[in-house]
């Protein structure tokens, strides 16, 4: 008898440690899962334009990710008491404590211009603050590319004619040339816009956000983005997940378009 009481106490002993170790290991997990959160939300520019393509980054680690076409981004396991680091080329940049909240929008405003700035003029160097007349300057922020957005409108173009009513994402350089047209925009066979009017959505204020135009018959084509540095999802800042098991992106097809119209009106 007693021996099946030391046997009895003993389970029980054991029954309530297992119990106590299983509350613990449920605690833990729950003070983990208390100390990150997913946090969400919209970027920006001062024109109320999203930003695509801006960097979302929990300061100090590797967890970060980009905002998709249409500003958005999207953070799982974020601690509560972190920093967000909102950047995007040629904007300053910003930094915001989470503090529990689980959306964040943003609004980044451009770099303001240094007065110390140097500048070369052609046959010498100045600061900009001491210049009498009006120039240009080529900064870092103006050689490197940004992943914008266009969309494709009806058009007659041999290549992009079949890409109509698509807005596709593209790599575009500060700094490459706009278009400046002396004519009313219906005057223009128009293949490609800039998604957004205002910079950075239209890096290099061309008119009417224009990005592309085509002769009447469609043959010939003027385009200041490079199809070519997005032909392939993995050249993309940003691609749809549910389309990550692509081969190439839609902008492949203005290429087999092109082949097929000289195999079709070769003599």
């Amino acid at each position: 008898m007693k021996f099946k009481q030391c046997i009895m106490s003993i389970n029980r002993h054991d029954l309530v440690s297992r119990l106590f170790a299983v509350a613990l290991m449920l605690m833990t997990a729950f003070a983990v899962n208390a100390q990150t959160q997913a946090v969400s939300g919209t970027v920006t520019d001062t024109d109320g334009e999203p930003v695509i393509g801006a960097s979302v980054m929990v300061a100090g680690s590797a967890i970060g990710t980009a905002t998709d076409i249409d500003g958005n981004y999207s953070l799982k396991n974020v601690p509560s008491g972190a920093k967000l680091r909102f950047s995007y080329v040629g904007c300053t940049p910003q930094e915001i404590a989470v503090k529990g909240q689980s959306v964040i929008n943003v609004t980044l405003n451009p770099e303001a211009s240094m007065l110390d700035e140097v500048v070369a003029i052609g046959y010498a160097t100045v600061r900009r603050k001491d210049l009498t007349a009006a120039t240009s300057s080529v900064g870092g922020k103006d050689l490197v590319p940004n992943f914008l957005g266009l969309t494709i409108p009806s058009n007659p173009s041999v290549m992009l004619g079949s890409l109509e009513g698509m807005r596709l994402g593209i790599w575009v350089a500060h700094g490459e040339g706009k278009f400046n047209l002396p004519g009313s925009l219906s005057d223009y066979n128009i293949v490609a816009r800039y998604s957004y009017k205002a910079y950075p959505g239209n890096p290099n204020g061309s008119v009417g956000a224009v990005a592309g135009i085509c002769s009447a018959d469609g043959r010939h084509l003027a385009m200041m983005p490079h199809l070519e540095r997005a032909i392939f999802p993995w050249q993309c800042g940003y691609y749809p997940r549910t389309r990550r098991n692509d081969e190439a992106t839609p902008w492949l097809q203005a290429f087999v378009n092109a082949r097929r119209w000289i195999e079709e009106n070769r003599k």
